[in-house]
């Protein structure tokens, strides 16, 4: 079930799926503030968050984080625990973004993919997301869609 993030209750888990699942990919020289739980808290509560609630206690398993800037939809990050990826959460957590960004008039969703995460760029790319750029500073892919 997709939900909005609810930060008391889904924090802790999401920051366990940022440090396992996007952390190893990033090929970026991180500040180390920038990888704390409270500095990616913030960077949640700068976004909007929807999480893939597992079970009754609908504990996340994956999430989406995006903002909508200038008629465009901005994914920040997407990551689902290993032992859920590869069933399609990835998937609905991006569509339900889209959606998301269709009813606040965005006309394109752009990302961006660590150069060494071919799994990722891969993904991006069957959910209908092309090529626009590289950011060598980033050693990132950015890919779009039109929406």
């Amino acid at each position: 079930m997709i939900r909005q993030r609810i930060s008391r209750t889904d924090d802790t888990t999401i920051y366990r799926i940022v440090v396992e699942e996007l952390i190893p990919y990033s090929r970026t020289r991180m500040d180390p503030n920038e990888l704390t739980r409270p500095a990616i808290v913030r960077r949640l509560n700068r976004m909007t968050t929807f999480v893939w609630g597992r079970g009754s206690s609908r504990k996340p398993c994956g999430f989406i984080s995006f903002m909508v800037r200038d008629r465009r939809l901005m994914i920040d990050m997407l990551a689902v625990e290993r032992g859920y990826q590869s069933r399609g959460l990835g998937a609905q957590l991006l569509q339900a973004a889209e959606r998301y960004g269709r009813t606040h008039q965005c006309t394109a969703a752009l990302l961006y993919v660590d150069e060494g995460n071919m799994r990722a760029h891969r993904f991006y790319e069957r959910q209908g997301y092309a090529l626009d750029g590289y950011v060598p500073s980033l050693r990132c892919f950015r890919l779009a869609k039109s929406l």
